[in-house]
Protein backbone atom coordinates (compact mmCIF):
# COMPACT_ATOMS: atom_id res chain seq x y z
CA UNK A 1 0.00 0.00 0.00
CA UNK A 2 2.82 2.39 0.89
CA UNK A 3 4.53 1.65 -2.44
CA UNK A 4 1.32 2.46 -4.29
CA UNK A 5 0.84 5.76 -2.44
CA UNK A 6 4.42 6.84 -3.13
CA UNK A 7 4.08 5.86 -6.80
CA UNK A 8 0.86 7.87 -7.13
CA UNK A 9 2.49 10.94 -5.54
CA UNK A 10 5.42 10.66 -7.94
CA UNK A 11 3.03 10.32 -10.89
CA UNK A 12 1.15 13.45 -9.82
CA UNK A 13 4.44 15.34 -9.44
CA UNK A 14 5.60 14.30 -12.92
CA UNK A 15 2.30 15.13 -14.64
CA UNK A 16 1.85 18.49 -12.90
CA UNK A 17 5.45 19.56 -13.52
CA UNK A 18 5.34 18.44 -17.15
CA UNK A 19 2.04 20.25 -17.73
CA UNK A 20 3.22 23.54 -16.26
CA UNK A 21 6.49 23.24 -18.16
CA UNK A 22 4.61 23.18 -21.47
CA UNK A 23 2.38 26.02 -20.28
CA UNK A 24 5.48 28.17 -19.84
CA UNK A 25 6.90 27.21 -23.22
CA UNK A 26 3.83 28.64 -24.99
CA UNK A 27 3.09 31.44 -22.50
CA UNK A 28 2.82 34.90 -24.07
CA UNK A 29 2.72 37.09 -20.97
CA UNK A 30 5.89 37.77 -19.02
CA UNK A 31 9.49 37.88 -20.16
CA UNK A 32 9.92 35.16 -22.80
CA UNK A 33 13.45 34.24 -21.74
CA UNK A 34 12.39 33.83 -18.11
CA UNK A 35 9.42 31.70 -19.22
CA UNK A 36 11.69 29.40 -21.23
CA UNK A 37 14.07 28.93 -18.30
CA UNK A 38 11.20 28.14 -15.94
CA UNK A 39 9.82 25.70 -18.54
CA UNK A 40 13.20 23.94 -18.81
CA UNK A 41 13.44 23.74 -15.02
CA UNK A 42 10.00 22.12 -14.71
CA UNK A 43 10.40 19.77 -17.68
CA UNK A 44 13.87 18.52 -16.71
CA UNK A 45 12.87 18.21 -13.06
CA UNK A 46 9.83 16.16 -14.15
CA UNK A 47 12.08 13.80 -16.12
CA UNK A 48 14.31 13.32 -13.06
CA UNK A 49 11.30 12.45 -10.89
CA UNK A 50 10.05 10.14 -13.65
CA UNK A 51 13.38 8.32 -13.44
CA UNK A 52 12.87 7.88 -9.68
CA UNK A 53 9.33 6.64 -10.34
CA UNK A 54 10.56 3.98 -12.78
CA UNK A 55 13.20 2.84 -10.30
CA UNK A 56 10.73 2.87 -7.39
CA UNK A 57 8.22 0.83 -9.40
CA UNK A 58 10.94 -1.69 -10.30
CA UNK A 59 10.66 -1.07 -14.01
CA UNK A 60 14.31 -0.11 -14.63
CA UNK A 61 15.89 -2.56 -12.20
CA UNK A 62 15.86 -5.64 -14.49
CA UNK A 63 17.44 -3.63 -17.31
CA UNK A 64 19.97 -1.46 -15.53
CA UNK A 65 22.90 -3.53 -16.83
CA UNK A 66 21.64 -3.20 -20.40
CA UNK A 67 20.86 0.47 -20.79
CA UNK A 68 20.25 3.76 -19.01
CA UNK A 69 17.13 5.62 -20.03
CA UNK A 70 18.29 9.24 -20.54
CA UNK A 71 15.99 10.92 -18.02
CA UNK A 72 18.47 12.08 -15.40
CA UNK A 73 19.44 15.76 -15.83
CA UNK A 74 20.05 16.89 -12.25
CA UNK A 75 22.98 19.14 -13.18
CA UNK A 76 20.65 21.27 -15.31
CA UNK A 77 18.30 22.21 -12.47
CA UNK A 78 20.53 24.80 -10.80
CA UNK A 79 21.40 26.79 -13.96
CA UNK A 80 17.77 26.79 -15.16
CA UNK A 81 16.59 28.18 -11.81
CA UNK A 82 19.40 30.74 -11.75
CA UNK A 83 18.65 32.12 -15.22
CA UNK A 84 14.92 32.19 -14.51
CA UNK A 85 15.61 34.47 -11.53
CA UNK A 86 18.09 36.56 -13.50
CA UNK A 87 15.81 37.13 -16.50
CA UNK A 88 12.86 37.84 -14.19
CA UNK A 89 14.78 40.56 -12.34
CA UNK A 90 16.69 41.87 -15.37
CA UNK A 91 14.57 41.29 -18.52
CA UNK A 92 17.07 43.08 -20.77
CA UNK A 93 19.95 40.77 -19.81
CA UNK A 94 21.41 38.94 -22.81
CA UNK A 95 23.37 35.69 -22.62
CA UNK A 96 27.09 36.14 -23.21
CA UNK A 97 29.94 33.83 -24.07
CA UNK A 98 31.01 33.90 -20.44
CA UNK A 99 27.65 32.33 -19.51
CA UNK A 100 28.72 29.22 -21.39
CA UNK A 101 30.39 27.89 -18.27
CA UNK A 102 26.98 27.31 -16.71
CA UNK A 103 26.00 24.86 -19.45
CA UNK A 104 29.16 22.72 -19.71
CA UNK A 105 28.32 20.15 -17.03
CA UNK A 106 24.58 19.92 -17.86
CA UNK A 107 25.39 19.26 -21.53
CA UNK A 108 28.11 16.77 -20.59
CA UNK A 109 25.68 14.87 -18.35
CA UNK A 110 23.07 14.74 -21.11
CA UNK A 111 25.56 13.64 -23.77
CA UNK A 112 26.89 10.89 -21.49
CA UNK A 113 23.49 9.31 -20.83
CA UNK A 114 22.40 9.57 -24.45
CA UNK A 115 25.69 8.01 -25.57
CA UNK A 116 25.17 5.11 -23.15
CA UNK A 117 21.58 4.74 -24.30
CA UNK A 118 22.58 4.33 -27.94
CA UNK A 119 25.61 2.09 -27.27
CA UNK A 120 25.47 -1.70 -27.59
CA UNK A 121 24.48 -4.14 -24.84
CA UNK A 122 28.07 -5.07 -24.02
CA UNK A 123 29.17 -1.44 -23.79
CA UNK A 124 26.20 -0.60 -21.56
CA UNK A 125 26.91 -3.49 -19.22
CA UNK A 126 30.60 -2.53 -19.03
CA UNK A 127 29.79 1.13 -18.32
CA UNK A 128 27.44 0.17 -15.50
CA UNK A 129 29.83 -2.29 -13.90
CA UNK A 130 33.12 -0.39 -14.25
CA UNK A 131 32.16 3.28 -14.40
CA UNK A 132 28.63 4.22 -13.36
CA UNK A 133 28.01 2.00 -10.34
CA UNK A 134 31.43 2.14 -8.64
CA UNK A 135 32.36 5.76 -9.32
CA UNK A 136 30.28 8.10 -11.44
CA UNK A 137 26.91 7.93 -9.65
CA UNK A 138 28.54 8.99 -6.37
CA UNK A 139 30.52 11.75 -8.08
CA UNK A 140 27.39 12.90 -9.91
CA UNK A 141 25.49 13.08 -6.61
CA UNK A 142 28.21 15.26 -5.10
CA UNK A 143 28.14 17.56 -8.13
CA UNK A 144 24.35 17.80 -7.96
CA UNK A 145 24.35 18.83 -4.29
CA UNK A 146 27.24 21.29 -4.70
CA UNK A 147 25.85 23.03 -7.78
CA UNK A 148 22.26 23.09 -6.56
CA UNK A 149 23.22 25.01 -3.43
CA UNK A 150 25.66 27.16 -5.39
CA UNK A 151 22.93 28.29 -7.77
CA UNK A 152 20.41 28.74 -4.97
CA UNK A 153 22.93 31.03 -3.27
CA UNK A 154 23.68 32.96 -6.48
CA UNK A 155 19.96 33.40 -7.16
CA UNK A 156 19.35 34.65 -3.64
CA UNK A 157 22.21 37.15 -3.89
CA UNK A 158 20.79 38.55 -7.13
CA UNK A 159 17.43 38.97 -5.43
CA UNK A 160 18.88 40.77 -2.41
CA UNK A 161 20.93 43.06 -4.65
CA UNK A 162 17.84 43.91 -6.70
CA UNK A 163 15.91 44.69 -3.53
CA UNK A 164 18.64 47.03 -2.34
CA UNK A 165 18.58 48.90 -5.66
CA UNK A 166 14.80 49.10 -5.79
CA UNK A 167 14.61 50.48 -2.26
CA UNK A 168 16.79 53.41 -3.32
CA UNK A 169 15.14 54.07 -6.66
CA UNK A 170 12.55 51.76 -8.06
CA UNK A 171 8.91 50.82 -8.19
CA UNK A 172 6.88 48.87 -5.68
CA UNK A 173 5.97 46.14 -8.20
CA UNK A 174 9.68 45.42 -8.75
CA UNK A 175 10.13 44.95 -5.03
CA UNK A 176 7.00 42.80 -4.89
CA UNK A 177 8.39 40.52 -7.60
CA UNK A 178 11.72 40.19 -5.77
CA UNK A 179 9.91 39.23 -2.55
CA UNK A 180 7.98 36.53 -4.39
CA UNK A 181 11.20 35.15 -5.86
CA UNK A 182 12.90 35.38 -2.48
CA UNK A 183 10.30 33.19 -0.79
CA UNK A 184 10.38 30.76 -3.69
CA UNK A 185 14.14 30.32 -3.25
CA UNK A 186 13.96 30.20 0.55
CA UNK A 187 11.47 27.35 0.72
CA UNK A 188 13.20 25.50 -2.10
CA UNK A 189 16.40 25.77 -0.07
CA UNK A 190 14.69 24.13 2.92
CA UNK A 191 13.38 21.28 0.76
CA UNK A 192 16.85 20.89 -0.78
CA UNK A 193 18.39 20.55 2.68
CA UNK A 194 15.93 17.73 3.48
CA UNK A 195 16.72 15.92 0.23
CA UNK A 196 20.47 16.44 0.64
CA UNK A 197 20.36 15.07 4.20
CA UNK A 198 18.98 11.85 2.77
CA UNK A 199 21.73 11.68 0.13
CA UNK A 200 24.52 12.40 2.64
CA UNK A 201 23.13 9.91 5.17
CA UNK A 202 22.97 7.16 2.58
CA UNK A 203 26.53 7.89 1.37
CA UNK A 204 28.13 8.10 4.83
CA UNK A 205 26.41 5.06 6.32
CA UNK A 206 27.14 2.86 3.30
CA UNK A 207 30.78 3.89 2.79
CA UNK A 208 31.88 4.12 6.43
CA UNK A 209 29.64 1.65 8.22
CA UNK A 210 28.83 -0.73 5.39
CA UNK A 211 25.11 -0.60 6.05
CA UNK A 212 22.67 -0.54 3.16
CA UNK A 213 19.91 1.80 4.27
CA UNK A 214 17.81 0.75 1.32
CA UNK A 215 17.13 -2.47 3.20
CA UNK A 216 15.37 -0.38 5.88
CA UNK A 217 11.67 -0.28 5.12
CA UNK A 218 10.60 3.17 3.97
CA UNK A 219 14.07 4.70 3.65
CA UNK A 220 13.89 4.93 -0.14
CA UNK A 221 10.54 6.72 0.22
CA UNK A 222 12.27 9.62 1.97
CA UNK A 223 14.59 10.28 -0.94
CA UNK A 224 11.92 9.96 -3.62
CA UNK A 225 9.35 12.09 -1.81
CA UNK A 226 11.79 14.81 -0.67
CA UNK A 227 12.97 15.17 -4.27
CA UNK A 228 9.40 15.20 -5.58
CA UNK A 229 8.46 17.80 -2.94
CA UNK A 230 10.87 20.23 -4.59
CA UNK A 231 9.08 19.73 -7.91
CA UNK A 232 5.68 20.11 -6.21
CA UNK A 233 6.78 23.45 -4.75
CA UNK A 234 8.09 24.78 -8.07
CA UNK A 235 4.94 23.60 -9.86
CA UNK A 236 2.70 25.33 -7.34
CA UNK A 237 4.68 28.57 -7.64
CA UNK A 238 4.61 28.35 -11.42
CA UNK A 239 0.83 27.92 -11.29
CA UNK A 240 0.53 31.01 -9.07
CA UNK A 241 2.75 32.97 -11.43
CA UNK A 242 0.89 31.93 -14.58
CA UNK A 243 -2.75 31.98 -13.45
CA UNK A 244 -2.81 34.10 -10.31
CA UNK A 245 -1.96 37.74 -9.86
CA UNK A 246 1.72 36.86 -10.42
CA UNK A 247 3.25 37.71 -7.03
CA UNK A 248 0.57 38.57 -4.46
CA UNK A 249 2.50 39.78 -1.43
CA UNK A 250 1.85 42.43 1.22
CA UNK A 251 4.12 44.75 -0.76
CA UNK A 252 1.27 45.46 -3.20
CA UNK A 253 -0.15 48.31 -1.13
CA UNK A 254 3.16 49.76 -0.05
CA UNK A 255 3.94 53.01 -1.83
CA UNK A 256 7.46 53.66 -3.04
CA UNK A 257 6.40 57.08 -4.25
CA UNK A 258 5.12 59.99 -2.16
CA UNK A 259 2.74 60.81 -5.01
CA UNK A 260 1.18 57.37 -4.90
CA UNK A 261 -1.22 58.00 -2.05
CA UNK A 262 -4.09 56.38 -3.95
CA UNK A 263 -2.40 52.96 -3.60
CA UNK A 264 -3.68 52.98 -0.02
CA UNK A 265 -6.99 54.64 -0.88
CA UNK A 266 -7.84 53.61 -4.46
CA UNK A 267 -9.76 55.98 -6.71
CA UNK A 268 -10.53 56.17 -10.40
CA UNK A 269 -8.74 59.50 -10.68
CA UNK A 270 -5.52 57.96 -9.43
CA UNK A 271 -5.31 55.11 -11.93
CA UNK A 272 -3.71 57.02 -14.82
CA UNK A 273 -1.50 58.92 -12.40
CA UNK A 274 -0.31 55.56 -11.08
CA UNK A 275 0.81 54.54 -14.58
CA UNK A 276 2.90 57.72 -14.60
CA UNK A 277 4.43 57.57 -11.10
CA UNK A 278 4.87 53.84 -10.58
CA UNK A 279 5.25 52.79 -14.25
CA UNK A 280 3.26 49.61 -13.69
CA UNK A 281 3.09 49.06 -17.47
CA UNK A 282 6.82 48.24 -17.41
CA UNK A 283 5.99 45.01 -15.60
CA UNK A 284 5.79 42.27 -18.28
CA UNK A 285 3.51 40.29 -15.94
CA UNK A 286 0.88 43.04 -15.70
CA UNK A 287 -2.64 42.04 -16.64
CA UNK A 288 -6.11 43.17 -15.70
CA UNK A 289 -6.53 40.84 -12.70
CA UNK A 290 -3.19 41.90 -11.26
CA UNK A 291 -4.03 45.57 -11.71
CA UNK A 292 -7.37 44.95 -10.02
CA UNK A 293 -5.67 43.16 -7.13
CA UNK A 294 -3.20 45.98 -6.61
CA UNK A 295 -5.66 48.84 -6.96
CA UNK A 296 -8.67 47.15 -5.31
CA UNK A 297 -10.78 48.34 -8.25
CA UNK A 298 -12.97 45.76 -10.05
CA UNK A 299 -11.64 44.62 -13.46
CA UNK A 300 -14.76 45.81 -15.29
CA UNK A 301 -14.44 49.23 -13.70
CA UNK A 302 -10.80 49.47 -14.82
CA UNK A 303 -11.69 48.41 -18.37
CA UNK A 304 -14.49 50.94 -18.58
CA UNK A 305 -12.32 53.74 -17.16
CA UNK A 306 -9.52 53.03 -19.64
CA UNK A 307 -11.96 52.80 -22.55
CA UNK A 308 -13.60 56.08 -21.56
CA UNK A 309 -10.37 57.98 -21.07
CA UNK A 310 -8.23 56.53 -23.90
CA UNK A 311 -10.69 54.91 -26.29
CA UNK A 312 -8.71 51.65 -26.15
CA UNK A 313 -9.06 48.23 -24.63
CA UNK A 314 -6.82 47.35 -21.70
CA UNK A 315 -4.28 45.40 -23.86
CA UNK A 316 -4.24 48.25 -26.40
CA UNK A 317 -3.75 50.85 -23.68
CA UNK A 318 -0.96 48.79 -22.10
CA UNK A 319 0.80 48.45 -25.47
CA UNK A 320 0.46 52.17 -26.11
CA UNK A 321 2.00 53.07 -22.74
CA UNK A 322 4.92 50.72 -23.35
CA UNK A 323 5.51 52.19 -26.81
CA UNK A 324 5.47 55.71 -25.38
CA UNK A 325 8.12 54.74 -22.86
CA UNK A 326 10.11 52.88 -25.53
CA UNK A 327 10.25 55.93 -27.83
CA UNK A 328 11.15 58.21 -24.94
CA UNK A 329 14.04 55.91 -24.05
CA UNK A 330 15.30 55.92 -27.63
CA UNK A 331 15.65 59.71 -27.39
CA UNK A 332 17.24 59.59 -23.93
CA UNK A 333 21.09 59.81 -24.00
CA UNK A 334 21.15 57.51 -20.96
CA UNK A 335 20.07 54.62 -23.20
CA UNK A 336 22.41 55.47 -26.09
CA UNK A 337 24.57 52.36 -25.62
CA UNK A 338 21.62 49.99 -25.41
CA UNK A 339 20.04 48.21 -28.37
CA UNK A 340 16.39 48.76 -29.31
CA UNK A 341 15.75 45.11 -28.35
CA UNK A 342 17.20 45.68 -24.88
CA UNK A 343 15.12 48.82 -24.38
CA UNK A 344 11.98 47.01 -25.53
CA UNK A 345 12.48 44.30 -22.93
CA UNK A 346 13.03 46.91 -20.22
CA UNK A 347 9.75 48.69 -20.94
CA UNK A 348 7.63 45.56 -20.50
CA UNK A 349 7.48 43.82 -23.88
CA UNK A 350 7.80 40.03 -23.43
CA UNK A 351 10.17 39.61 -26.37
CA UNK A 352 11.67 41.44 -29.33
CA UNK A 353 9.04 39.90 -31.62
CA UNK A 354 6.27 41.36 -29.42
CA UNK A 355 7.97 44.75 -29.70
CA UNK A 356 8.16 44.50 -33.50
CA UNK A 357 4.47 43.56 -33.72
CA UNK A 358 3.52 46.51 -31.53
CA UNK A 359 5.59 48.87 -33.65
CA UNK A 360 3.97 47.54 -36.83
CA UNK A 361 0.48 48.03 -35.41
CA UNK A 362 1.31 51.57 -34.32
CA UNK A 363 2.07 52.57 -37.94
CA UNK A 364 -1.09 51.02 -39.41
Amino acid sequence: MADLIVSLLLIVAVLSGWTMGWVYLIRERGNKKANIQFALLLLLFSLCVLNNLLVHAGILYPFREKYFVPLWYTLSLGPALYFFVKFSLYPAYELRWTDGKHFILPLAQGVLYWAIYFSGDDAQAWMWKHFLAPFFKTFEGILYVFFLFTYLTLSYRYIKYKQAVVRRKGFFWEYSKSVWLQWTIKFLFVLSVVNTSYIVMDFVVYNFLGWNLYSVKGFSYLGDLSFAAMLFWLTWRSFQYAFGVAYPTHIQLKSFSTENEWARTPSEQGLFKWFGTEKVHLDPELHIRRLSFMSKLPPDQIRELIRRESGKSFPGFLEEKRLETYRACLDDPKYRRQTPRSIGLQVGFPSSSALQKALSRSFV
